[in-house]
């Protein structure tokens, strides 16, 4: 009953607040591209702690405040100067 529900909720905090301490701990990215603010056929700047990369639209994407949309024939982002190699991750959010 209501120690059950205060128990729950107590949980869910905990739970909450290690969710935020990792987070506080991960590293800020080497690279970062955010498409949520590009603009058709223009570049979009790379604002991670490396930075000085490029990404440059091909074929037409289109951009808009929730990001970039790709036709899924021929549209895509050409990255100057990146190089594949060590360790490597992604984020990546995707609406179907």
């Amino acid at each position: 009953p209501k120690s059950f529900f205060f128990h729950l909720i107590i949980t869910a905090v905990l739970m909450l607040l290690q969710l935020v301490h990792v987070h506080a701990d991960a590293p800020a990215p080497n690279h970062a591209w955010d498409f949520r603010s590009c603009a058709d056929g223009q570049d979009v700047t790379d604002t991670g702690s490396d930075g000085g990369k490029t990404a440059s639209p091909n074929n037409g994407p289109t951009c808009s405040s929730n990001g970039v949309s790709l036709d899924g024939n021929d549209d895509y982002f050409d990255i100057t100067g990146w190089s594949w190699g060590g360790t490597t991750s992604f984020e990546v959010y995707v609406k179907y």
